[in-house]
């Protein structure tokens, strides 16, 4: 009886043990396979998250390319003309900012209407006759009504500038400083600045005439002289 007592209890220690690691394998097997499901969801997710910015992405490229090609930019200090296959449009003008063009066919051609003091330089004479070399920093304005008209007329700011700017500013400089001596021209500097902005507006005005357009169609803001240089025998 003892035997088979003890021989009992040894089969359920054995099958209490089996029990148990089967048991505790099934829960390894899980804890295992929930990992892996983990991963597996976590890799999804990154997989979507990174379709979802390459979307985006593409998105955003191609919205950059098609506003970059359906769009323009006039510059500050500009308006702006629409070209369309070589014909310019002359009659309305675009103001600072975007401006929808089509493609391929038309662009904007841009005109300054306001000037950064840009240099001149003039070799005008004083009350000896002597030839001087002076700088001139001169800052303009033109009124955008008719810019275009200075774009069909002249051309370019740069055609503007060596057909009737810097001719005009010499003149005006060589009419004015022969009524100053070389010390004047030092001390009365701001008095001829004035007196030479005076007349090189009125020289404007009277030379834009010529293509019909009224008085301040370019307006001098500002003229400032640089320096004067004299001739080594004043020096």
């Amino acid at each position: 009886m003892t035997g088979r007592h003890s021989s009992i209890s040894s089969e359920s220690d054995r099958i209490g043990r089996s029990r148990f690691f089967n048991s505790d394998f099934r829960r390894s097997n899980m804890n295992d396979f929930n990992e892996k499901e983990y991963q597996v969801n976590d890799f999804r997710s990154l997989y979507a998250n990174h379709r979802i910015g390459m979307l985006a992405l593409s998105f955003l490229l191609i919205f950059g390319i098609l506003f970059h090609t359906f769009t323009a930019a006039v510059p500050t200090g500009s308006v702006g003309f629409k070209n369309f296959m070589g014909k310019l449009d002359v009659e309305g003008y675009h103001e600072p900012g975007l401006v929808l063009r089509i493609p391929f066919v038309q662009w904007l051609q841009y005109y300054p209407t306001r000037t950064y003091a840009e240099t001149h330089t003039t070799q005008p004479r004083d009350d000896t006759n002597q030839v001087l070399t002076a700088k001139w920093n001169v800052q303009l304005f033109v009124d955008p009504t008719y810019a275009g008209v200075l774009l069909k007329e002249i051309g370019s700011f740069d055609a503007l500038r060596q057909k009737v700017l810097d001719p005009e500013i010499s003149s005006s400089a060589q009419a004015e400083t022969p009524t100053y001596s070389p010390e004047d021209l030092v001390k009365k500097r701001p008095q001829l600045v004035a007196n030479i902005k005076a007349r090189l507006q009125k020289n404007l005005d009277n030379r834009l005439k010529e293509y019909k357009l009224p008085e301040g169609t370019v307006q001098v803001i500002e003229i400032a002289c640089l320096d004067f240089f004299f001739s080594p025998a004043f020096n």
